[in-house]
């Protein structure tokens, strides 16, 4: 019923399980598609089985609460402070479910999912992001930046440009009305007139805006966001204006609800 958060958990630092294997794992959860996807570290508890047992498994782990494993016979230290990395960018640009339709479409141009948080926590470390807080959009500038360096990988190079940035945008305004504009979205100036003039006609009587019944269309222009997007982003291969619906947001993801505006034509391009 598109109600139910799935929350799934990977704990690293089991015995038996190494860098690889865990990255198997890691692709097998991510692909099920759960709401978050947490990654733990194992925690060597006194009188727990592991602590038993930490010897035999090679357990090396912190001496003061909660004990977090720093290696074991299968995996190094040097692995564990990666897999460390790995859980940031994962929270950053999955768990927080706002690159939802940008992060899809970049997993079909890597190997695995795994594969790919891989690379972006490499890119974290290189420009040292990972010791600095970062704001929202300040993230999805980090994003774009990251596409445009993996020109080189096989047939990236082919959506660099308006597809990507506007695959951004897209993931930038469901989740808010942000009344800030992102660096790399295409202009919309142009199409100003033509969107102004939807809401005047089209507006009041659409069904889908029906929660904001008694609102004017102006009031409409500012409680929700209109954007056109290019022909590549469409299936038919015409420009199209997709609203954001702020009031209708899904349960799961909380982003807003979007959809292409009927009636809108691109008489201004």
């Amino acid at each position: 019923f598109g109600n139910i958060h799935l929350h799934l958990d990977l704990i690293a630092g089991l015995p038996f399980e190494g860098y690889e294997s865990f990255g198997r794992s890691f692709d097998r959860v991510y692909r099920m598609g759960p709401e978050q996807l947490q990654l733990g570290f194992l925690k060597v508890l006194k009188g727990s089985y592991m602590y038993e047992n930490r010897d035999s498994y090679g357990l090396v782990y912190g001496s003061e609460p909660p004990y977090e494993v720093l290696k074991t016979r299968w995996l190094s230290y040097e692995e564990l402070c990666r897999l460390k990395q790995i859980e940031k960018v994962l929270e950053i640009y999955y768990n927080s479910g706002q690159f939802l339709h940008t992060m899809e479409r970049l997993c079909g141009f890597y190997d695995s999912p795994f594969a790919l948080y891989e690379e972006l926590a490499s890119y974290f470390d290189r420009r040292g992001l990972f010791a600095r807080q970062l704001g929202r959009q300040e993230r999805f500038d980090i994003l774009w930046e990251f596409i445009r360096s993996r020109e080189e990988l096989p047939d990236i190079s082919s959506f660099y440009g308006v597809a990507w940035r506007e695959l951004l945008v897209y993931d930038y305004y469901l989740r808010e009305n942000a009344k800030t504009r992102p660096s790399f979205a295409p202009a919309q100036e142009p199409w100003r007139p033509s969107i102004t003039r939807w809401y005047a006609r089209y507006g009041a009587a659409c069904e889908r805006l029906a929660a904001y019944e008694g609102c004017s269309y102006r009031q409409l222009l500012h409680m929700t966001h209109a954007e056109v997007f290019s022909r590549g982003f469409s299936q038919n291969g015409q420009k199209v204006l997709i609203l954001f619906d702020y009031r209708a947001r899904n349960p799961l993801t909380n982003n807003a609800a979007a959809w292409e505006a009927e009636g809108w034509t691109n008489d201004d391009e």
